[in-house]
């Protein structure tokens, strides 16, 4: 990631087209722990929209 040009594709140099997926991405380490939080933080949120929506409706 630039902060003049934004993100740049590693392989060619180039602003990444997701038109189309690149199958030969490498997420550093960091980055694989963060979006595995993520994931999981959207997970439990998802479940307590599901609980809240139930107990209102029940109630």
């Amino acid at each position: 990631m630039e902060l003049k040009n934004g993100l740049i594709c590693s392989l060619t140099n180039k602003k990444p087209d997701f038109k189309i997926y690149c199958t030969k991405i490498d997420f550093s380490k960091d980055l694989q722990q963060i979006l595995e939080s993520v994931n999981i933080e959207l997970e439990v949120i998802k479940k307590d929209k599901i609980s809240i929506h139930l107990s209102f409706y029940l109630f």
